[in-house]
């Protein structure tokens, strides 16, 4: 069972970084992103600032367990072997009923909820804005 558990996430995990790669590289940078509803193992794909991102979970013991694919658009053109154009790939978890934020250096994040027991995964892409106090 772990082993056709692992096979289904490697190819899920394949899929995600090719589905990265054929990204367009041209997102409307002004539009507003609605919050996109995941159930398990059903991915999101996600721009954040200049990255593409691909977003999954799966459900355990009222647990959102999400995985996070960030990687540069695809360009014909770009050194792949250069360690900047790789893609990352990193793991979280999300209690049910909270929430978290996968932030990137340009100031754009990945707002994450998971809903009670874990039903459901809510993932919204949003600035990360700071608050200046104003002068006294």
């Amino acid at each position: 069972m772990a082993m056709i558990r692992n096979s289904i996430l490697a190819a899920v995990s394949l899929a995600a970084v090719t589905g990265l790669a054929a990204l367009p590289s041209h997102a409307d940078e002004g539009a507003k992103v609605s919050a996109k509803v995941l159930a398990p193992l059903k991915a999101g794909r996600f721009d954040i600032g200049s990255k593409k991102a691909l977003a999954y979970y799966q459900n355990d013991r009222n647990t959102c367990k999400v995985t996070v694919i960030l990687a540069q658009p695809f360009d014909e053109n770009a050194d792949y072997a250069h360690p900047a154009n790789e893609a990352v790939r990193f793991n979280t978890a999300v209690v049910a009923g909270t929430s978290t934020r996968v932030e990137t250096a340009e100031g754009r994040a990945l707002a994450l909820w998971c809903s009670p027991m874990a039903a459901t995964l809510f993932v919204q892409t949003v600035d990360r804005v700071a608050y200046v106090a104003p002068a006294q």
